[in-house]
């Protein structure tokens, strides 16, 4: 795109992160943010951040969560409640309760997030927890 003159929007990139993602070339969709910076007006925003932890969480990525949330911290990019609900559940499914807990108490510190897990998320949490207990 850049190299015949046109000149992508965030829109753009985030599709392309979503894409990588789903297929599941995270590297790509790092490789693709990195690239976003560079371009003038198309800094990755928090949707963008939202897709790349989303598809971590999928591909059970969790060592590559810490380098995005001090990344979105540096760029002053903060967690909105449904990023933070979904990096608890994921955690939470993969039975990392340690950085599950950590998490939260992250969340409810800063103060700008509340705790909100959604009815679709409580229900496949609650089953994993429960199928632990038996």
């Amino acid at each position: 795109m850049l190299s015949e003159g046109l000149k992508p929007t965030i829109d753009i990139y985030t599709a392309l992160v979503h894409a990588h993602g789903k297929s599941g070339f995270i590297d790509r969709a790092f490789t693709t943010v990195e690239d976003m910076k560079s371009v003038s007006d198309c800094k990755p925003d928090v949707y963008t951040y939202f897709i790349l932890i989303n598809f971590c969480m999928k591909l059970r990525r969790f060592d590559l969560i810490g380098r995005i949330l001090a990344e979105m911290s540096f760029l002053g990019i903060e967690c909105t409640t449904v990023t933070y609900n979904t990096i608890i559940y994921g955690y939470g499914k993969a039975e990392m309760f340690e950085e599950m807990e950590s998490l939260l108490t992250d969340m409810i510190e800063s103060g700008d997030s509340l705790p909100d897990i959604d009815r679709s998320q409580a229900k496949p949490l609650r089953l994993s927890l429960k199928e632990d207990s038996a």
